[in-house]
């Protein structure tokens, strides 16, 4: 058969387990068109929209009509599929030809987080650093390792020491004041933006009252110290943060190493490497968010594979239990058949138009045929009449069909056909009684369990 693809250029954006849906499903669709539609020729079409990814497929042959219903294939191996990764699937067949719809959510494109998304995902998930913890264990010791250089490299004898401790102080408090507002929740963008903006201030006063040499060596310990707020930040912030936390400090440096007569580069390695250290917090943040994402993804897998794997051992203990009670009476008859014990054609003819609805009964409605609507069905079949399930019958679904379903059979006319096929909406089943004769038929709405 023939089928023609009709897809955009570029990538359809679906999880994983929907990808494997839209094969499965779009594999028994074609077969259906192979076997079912009488033509050599289908179109295969996928269409994505705001919110939805919509695989579709077409044919021109013979359709099923709105008296008739797909069969088995078509909802077990689509509907049930689709809606397991919360699709929906749309039918539109008549005479001149079928088409078949797979509405499925669409993955939304990952936008950049914003600063409260990543302080969660940074913060709020199993084995991250507490921001006080953060405050205690990483930033408050390196102020004080800073601290301490800064006392052996003459903090103390510095002409302009007071402003040196005062840029200091606020420094500190900057730190701390932060780390407060990180315990209570997400900072908002103007608070990390004051930080950015007070920090580099500061940086920059100090750099100034320290005169030449500053950025030389040991001396410049005030460039590392200046960092320190600013990596609790980055740490927390989206990595598309990250350059304007670390550019307006190492900007500072810069100009300040170029304005120094006394002062080349490459005496300033450790001043011009300092700042870069929030890129560091950044790309560790960075990481351990998406370590988190990845986490949470795959324990979607795993919860999504184990609900696929009861599903699937619940099919096949449904279908092991119900075919038997089949089973039971089929294989007898064949034996007699092989045997040749059946004594004339028109007998054979009963019991082959019985069992063969015994089979569909259980194959369209597994679990639905208790001892006594086996009773009634086989009694309707041998008076000439048809016992029709659609597919999407369940006891677990319907559980309050069996009496009204017992009594239709019970005052069916001989010949007629009883059809049970399942409504959407509101989810009911209706049973339908129709005669040859008068074509008459009744509708029984059973409301669902």
């Amino acid at each position: 058969m023939a089928v023609d693809v009709d897809a955009p250029h570029g990538v359809v954006d679906v999880s994983p387990g929907m990808v494997f849906a839209i094969v499965d499903a779009s594999r028994e669709l074609l077969v259906n068109v192979a076997r079912h539609s009488g033509v050599a020729h289908a179109t295969w079409r996928v269409r994505r929209h705001a919110d939805e990814v919509v695989v579709s497929v077409e044919d021109t042959g013979q359709g099923f009509g709105p008296a008739s219903t797909p069969g088995v294939g078509l909802t077990l191996s689509v509907q049930d599929r689709i809606d397991r990764v919360g699709g929906q699937v749309e039918i539109d067949s008549s005479p001149s030809g079928t088409r078949v719809h797979l509405r499925l959510p669409a993955a939304r494109r990952r936008a950049r987080l914003s600063l409260a998304e990543a302080f969660d995902l940074t913060l709020h998930v199993p084995g991250a650093v507490h921001a006080r913890s953060l405050a205690l264990l990483v930033a408050l010791p390196m102020l004080a390792v800073h601290t301490t250089l800064g006392l052996r490299h003459g903090l103390l004898d510095a002409d302009q020491a007071a402003i040196q401790w005062a840029t200091w102080v606020v420094v500190v408090l900057c730190t701390w004041a932060f780390a407060q507002r990180l315990d209570r929740g997400a900072p908002a963008v103007s608070n990390a933006v004051a930080l950015v903006v007070v920090i580099a201030g500061m940086l920059l006063i100090s750099l100034e009252s320290a005169g030449e040499g500053a950025a030389r060596g040991s001396e410049s310990w005030m460039i590392g110290a200046f960092t320190v707020p600013l990596m609790v930040l980055a740490y927390v912030a989206p990595l598309h943060w990250t350059p304007a936390v670390v550019l307006p400090d190492l900007a500072i440096v810069m100009v300040t190493i170029a304005a120094d007569p006394t002062t080349t580069w490459s005496q300033t390695f450790g001043a011009l490497s300092t700042p870069f250290l929030p890129l560091m917090a950044g790309l560790l943040g960075h990481l351990q968010r998406r370590g988190a994402r990845d986490l949470a993804a795959e324990r979607a897998r795993l919860v999504d594979a184990e609900v696929r794997s009861r599903t699937a051992a619940r099919r096949r203990d449904v279908e092991h239990r119900y075919l038997d009670a089949t089973l039971d009476q089929v294989v007898p008859f064949l034996e007699d058949l092989a045997a040749g014990r059946h004594e004339s054609s028109a007998t054979l003819d009963t019991r082959v138009t019985v069992l063969a609805g015994l089979v569909r009964d259980d194959l369209y409605a597994p679990g639905l045929m208790s001892p006594a609507l086996r009773a009634l069905a086989q009694q309707h079949r041998e008076r000439g009449g048809q016992l029709m399930f659609r597919t999407g019958i369940t006891r677990d679904g319907f559980g309050a069909l069996e009496p009204p379903l017992a009594r239709a059979l019970e005052d069916a006319p001989a010949g007629s056909t009883v059809t049970v096929s399942p409504v959407a909406e509101p989810p009911s089943v209706r049973i339908v009684v129709a005669h040859a004769e008068d074509a008459e038929s009744v509708d029984v709405p059973i409301a669902q369990a």
